[in-house]
């Protein structure tokens, strides 16, 4: 009886000097999570890229890439710091294709449809870089076929990579999906 009492006087004196209820959740554009701060290619005009070899040749360059419509075959293209790489309208992205983002900091990709990495790839592969935001994209695969080396994942962060927000992000049809999950809950106990 006398522990009920004394967890009752707790419980009112906590609620009494609370602080005011803080916003609990992020608004659909809000960048939140370990990282904010990151600003990619900038706030300017970009380019706006229609082919693979535009890609490519604005990929070394970093900034603000547009991708419009669907780019087929690009294999993996490897993105610099300070680069945004985004999806105009909802059906832009890359076909057998992925991005690398390794040691480098600053990077963005969002609002990108991406379909089956090249064998043995991921769609995005992030290595020893910091302050990446992936954003509102849609990453699939072929569906439950194959066997888990055929297609890698979908999207992986590994080597140190720090200060990273996946947010918004939809993942589908790809045979590693769940098993990833579950191997992840296994680590942890769960």
């Amino acid at each position: 009886m006398h522990f009920t009492n004394v967890a009752i006087a707790a419980l009112t004196a906590t609620s009494a000097c609370a602080a005011p209820v803080e916003k609990r959740t992020a608004k659909v554009d809000e960048l939140v999570g370990f990282a904010v701060g990151t600003t990619g290619g900038g706030s300017g005009a970009g380019t706006t890229v229609t082919s693979c070899s535009a890609l490519t040749t604005a990929a070394k360059a970093g900034g603000v890439i547009k991708i419009s419509g669907n780019l087929s075959g690009c294999g993996i293209v490897k993105l610099v710091g300070n680069t945004s790489v985004l999806g105009v309208g909802s059906n832009s992205g890359l076909t057998d294709g992925g991005f690398q983002i390794r040691r480098v900091s600053n990077v963005i990709v969002r609002n990108l449809k991406l379909y089956r990495a090249p064998e043995g790839k991921d769609l995005i592969d992030i290595d020893e870089s910091t302050k990446v935001w992936i954003d509102h994209n849609d990453f699939s695969s072929v569906g439950i076929t194959g066997d888990k080396d055929t297609y890698d994942g979908l999207l992986d962060a590994k080597h140190g990579a720090d200060e990273l927000t996946f947010s918004w992000n939809k993942f589908h049809d790809h045979v590693s999906t769940f098993i990833d999950i579950f191997y992840a809950q296994q680590l942890n106990g769960q």
